[in-house]
């Protein structure tokens, strides 16, 4: 069974055209093709078809390598451009290489074109996954901070250095700062006297299991002494270090004046 494979040609030469074509035909491919001589066609080829690789050729009157790897880009697809060429410097090589091209082919070399377009268009759909991946955690992340930060419980996490690297709105309203003022750097909470001993008891639970703890305690607020209750759950290594540990805190006003 033959497999398909889809390929822009940038090309001006129908013999070398041919012969390339050969050459990818007798490692049992079927080719789906479109030649193309300008940045016009090219652009318009692209937007109408999906191709798997593109193979350009070095020496064009009008429309070279160069510049068929700045149309590409301009398009923000993610498709291999091998260069395909006869005679050319190696300066011209390395300046087509830095400039984004996957690969270059020597057209009298052409048995290294084969396994240089199969290594290419897998690399392409490894890259493909992993924006798939970095979409999907993306999408994730900004639905759990939406849920945050409608909740109006306190979220925040720390560090094991208490150095705060998220929290929820609220939290950053109740002590009056800002997201820049407070991510990234090191916070405490500042105890009421009275409920320091059974705070500094219950972040030393953090290291120990179940990793988790529950106090309630007076803390000082840009309103001034609110009490919270509030819930530290430690985040913990394979060797049961301590690496960062999430707090969700809620208001007790209400139970307490009761």
């Amino acid at each position: 069974m033959h497999k398909k494979l889809r390929i822009l040609f940038i090309e001006d030469n129908e013999d070398d055209l041919i012969l390339i074509q050969r050459v990818i035909k007798k490692e049992k491919y079927e080719i789906e093709s479109l030649r193309v001589e300008n940045q016009h066609d090219m652009l318009d080829a692209l937007k109408k078809r999906e191709f798997d690789v593109i193979l350009c050729d070095y020496h064009m009157p009008h429309f070279g390598t160069i510049e068929a790897l700045k149309t590409l880009k301009k398009t923000g697809l993610d498709i291999p451009l091998i260069l395909v060429s006869g005679m050319i410097g190696e300066e011209a090589a390395v300046t087509v290489m830095k400039a984004g091209a996957s690969d270059f082919v020597m057209k009298d070399r052409l048995a290294r074109l084969v396994p240089a377009i199969e290594r290419e268009i897998e690399d392409a759909k490894k890259r493909e996954q992993l924006r798939r991946v970095q979409d999907d955690l993306s999408d994730s992340e900004e639905k759990y901070r939406q849920l945050i930060e409608s909740n109006t419980d306190l979220v925040a996490k720390f560090d094991a250095s208490d150095n705060l690297s998220f929290a929820s709105k609220s939290f950053f309203n109740l002590f009056g700062k800002n997201e820049s003022e407070m991510i990234g750097k090191h916070f405490e909470f500042n105890i009421h006297k009275e409920d320091i001993e059974k705070y500094v008891k219950a972040c030393k639970a953090l290291r120990n299991e179940p990793f988790s703890s529950y106090v309630e305690f007076r803390v000082m607020t840009n309103d001034g002494w609110v009490w919270l209750g509030c819930i530290k759950k430690g985040i913990i290594d394979d060797n049961e270090n301590l690496v960062s540990h999430v707090v969700i805190a809620r208001f007790l006003i209400e139970r307490k004046r009761v």
